[in-house]
């Protein structure tokens, strides 16, 4: 089966495995040009096969029904150097009632797949996708396979670790570039009406974040969350700013005056009067208050941060 859809390649591979792998191309990313088809075939093979013996396995997350692990594809000349650093994620559809349910739907990997090629048309950067693999016979599973984004750090460590450490005579430059570049991503979305339920601090990757010589690169990851808002529900834009602040609270680097800022950055890029921020401020403060409380609990057993772009 050879057929393209934008840049992408349909494959299929046995055991029942059919899907799409990134073209060689001019838009390539890392080294994909320099992989070809066959080599991509190969490689997704011992994917679904026993990913463990892929070079430069790692574990990044593992449940029964999820699994995210980092790897390396070489590239066709062979030098260590030019290899393409890949994130892979694995999922599987357990029980027979979810399975009949699922059966003629997308899975949670194509949806994915399908949203990470879209957020680039609209200006919001993501990891990209590269391979797309789906086992529709029982058990139905999915590997989506996305490049690993270096030179990043999420929202969530900046905050925590990097900031506080960074010259007293530079933090409020810093910390302007950062709101100004989360703002726009944030008004991308509401002026595309889209929706992502968990924009917490973690799930913002940003590259450049402290070089005055380039600006901040905001990436949104674990696109999951994201979908089409509701127009059933139209206070919802709000709650991506109060899952942000949220994530944010206990935060000594983050000041109330900083939120603040963020909003009225926010309010200008959508076209509202940036003095509107007060009222917006008042109604979403004890909302982000009351969200942190009762995520407490719920987080005591996980880990945020960036794991690979998961």
């Amino acid at each position: 089966m050879v057929t393209s859809i934008s840049s992408y390649t349909a494959i299929d591979l046995p055991g029942g495995w059919v899907g799409y792998v990134f073209s060689p191309g001019e838009e390539s990313v890392g080294t994909c040009r320099d992989i070809a088809l066959g080599r991509w075939r190969a490689w997704l093979v011992q994917l679904v096969s026993d990913p463990s013996a892929l070079l430069g396995y790692q574990v990044l997350k593992y449940s029964r029904t999820r699994e995210v692990v980092r790897a390396r594809l070489p590239a066709e000349r062979g030098t260590p150097d030019e290899d393409l650093e890949v994130v892979c994620k694995h999922s599987e559809v357990e029980g027979w009632g979810r399975r009949l349910l699922r059966a003629s739907r997308c899975s949670r990997a194509h949806r994915d797949f399908d949203r990470a090629r879209m957020l680039p048309r609209i200006g919001i950067d993501t990891a990209r996708p590269l391979a797309l693999l789906e086992k529709r016979l029982s058990p139905r599973s999915a590997w989506l396979v996305t490049e690993y984004l270096a030179n990043v750090v999420d929202l969530d460590q900046a905050a925590l670790n990097l900031l506080p450490q960074c010259p007293p005579h530079r933090t409020r430059a810093i910390k302007n570039r950062l709101i100004h570049a989360v703002a726009k991503c944030f008004a991308l979305l509401r002026r595309h009406k889209l929706h992502h339920r968990d924009l917490k601090a973690s799930n913002l990757l940003i590259a450049h974040w402290d070089d005055p010589a380039a600006p901040a690169r905001v990436y949104v990851v674990d696109l999951e969350g994201l979908r089409g808002r509701r127009w059933w529900k139209p206070r919802e834009w709000r709650q991506p700013l109060i899952r942000l602040a949220a994530s944010l609270l206990s935060y000594r680097s983050i000041t109330r005056s900083d939120y603040a800022r963020f909003l009225r950055s926010y309010l200008s890029c959508v076209g509202f009067a940036p003095g509107e921020w007060k009222d917006l401020f008042y109604t979403v403060a004890p909302q982000a208050d009351r969200y942190a409380r009762r995520s407490q609990t719920r987080k005591a057993n996980k880990l945020d941060g960036y794991a690979g772009n998961g």
